[in-house]
């Protein structure tokens, strides 16, 4: 027969181990959900050249470095190169120092214009301290470079991808992101100097080269499974443009 003195001091400690579940359980789950990464994707800057770039090809946003914020694991850096040249295919990419991961590359007919979109998984580093460099089989004559940082997705490796060449009028591509995801892109036309608008997708920079070529680019970070981007280009655009699409 238990005593009720001892009966007591055994519901006392199923109390009191029971309160210690309860306060334990809530603080873990908030330290789990406070270690995580919001996502989020943000533009950066976009640099231009008009003069011919040598390879090894270095954006550096003119010298004072592109601004990647602070240091995170799951930190990915999208860099997309669009350009009009003669040998304008990307060999190979370093961003921030990292070896970048080629997601979709696209060059028209002619091989006058191309764009790349370039991603790397770059955890550590903060503010004012990141480089792009292109390594090339020949010059650039003109190009861009768009930088955007990406948070909480961490991978640098692209869901879905597409792109588009020689269009007359508008260039466009279907892609489909993750869920909760976003999709970057970019274009560029050779011959013609009005800087191309978007559909469904947010315009970040836009570079006129003196009328003799133009290029922009953007991103959505709304989208919902399949979603075309389309490129709507200026006069002239048929046979002289390229278009590169990327969703994560």
């Amino acid at each position: 027969m238990i005593k009720r003195g001892a009966l007591s001091a055994v519901f006392l400690c199923l109390a009191s181990l029971a309160a210690s579940a309860q306060l334990f359980l809530p603080t873990y789950l908030f330290q789990h959900q406070a270690g995580g990464t919001a996502k989020s994707l943000t533009f950066v800057v976009s640099e231009n050249k008009t003069t011919t770039c040598t390879s090894p090809c270095t954006f550096s946003n003119g010298g004072s470095h592109f601004n990647i914020g602070s240091a995170d694991s799951t930190r990915i850096i999208h860099a997309i190169y669009s350009n009009n040249a003669s040998s304008p295919t990307v060999t190979s990419a370093t961003i921030c120092g990292v070896a970048a991961t080629n997601n979709v590359a696209i060059n028209n007919t002619a091989g006058t214009v191309s764009v790349t979109v370039l991603s790397a998984a770059v955890p550590t580093g903060s503010g004012a301290t990141c480089d792009v460099v292109l390594t090339l089989p020949g010059s650039s004559t003109r190009g861009s470079v768009g930088v955007w940082i990406s948070l909480g997705y961490g991978t640098a490796v692209a869901n879905s991808t597409g792109s588009a060449n020689n269009c007359t009028t508008a260039c466009a591509a279907a892609v489909t992101p993750t869920t909760g995801g976003y999709i970057v892109a970019a274009g560029m036309q050779n011959a013609n100097g009005t800087a191309p608008t978007w559909t469904n997708l947010t315009s970040r920079w836009t570079t006129n080269y003196a009328g003799n070529a133009a290029d922009g680019g953007g991103d959505n970070a709304t989208a919902s499974g399949s979603t075309t981007i389309t490129e709507n280009l200026g006069s002239g655009g048929a046979s002289n443009s390229a278009m590169a699409v990327a969703a994560f």
